[in-house]
């Protein structure tokens, strides 16, 4: 015979992780909002500001701007429910393809940048 207590518990259990789930879920745009400035900032620093290391920095914005895109898809898959939190995720997400393109373009410079300053004091120690 089935025991009411246990089945009533278990159905419980079902709908607090169901809900809890649902609020989790809705609840990690602000989250992600700040990841998405966060990495943006991150970009904008260990880019184009460090002009001195371009060709060691490279790597790095390839990092940031894998999390980037990382962060655009969770940014995708967790639309609000809300008005304003459908508007800061779609910020989230603007700010995250302008960071992937900014950090794509400048490791493209960077590395064009680099082979240019690696031929140049090659061509100049072989002629000299």
């Amino acid at each position: 015979m089935p025991n009411p207590r246990i089945d009533s518990k278990n159905d419980d259990c079902v709908e607090a992780a169901s809900l809890s789930e649902h609020t989790i879920r809705r609840e990690r745009t602000f989250q992600l909002f700040g990841s998405a400035i966060l990495t943006g900032l991150l970009s904008i620093i260990c880019g184009p500001f460090s002009a001195h290391t371009y060709c060691e920095n490279r790597a790095i914005v390839g990092v940031l701007a894998f999390m980037s895109i990382l962060i655009l898809v969770l940014l995708i898959r967790n639309r609000g429910g809300a008005l304003w939190k459908r508007v800061l995720s779609d910020l989230g997400v603007v700010i995250c393809l302008l960071t992937t393109a900014g950090d794509v373009a400048f490791t493209w410079y960077a590395t064009q940048w680099c082979r240019q300053m690696l031929i140049q004091p090659l061509s100049s120690s072989l002629s000299g």
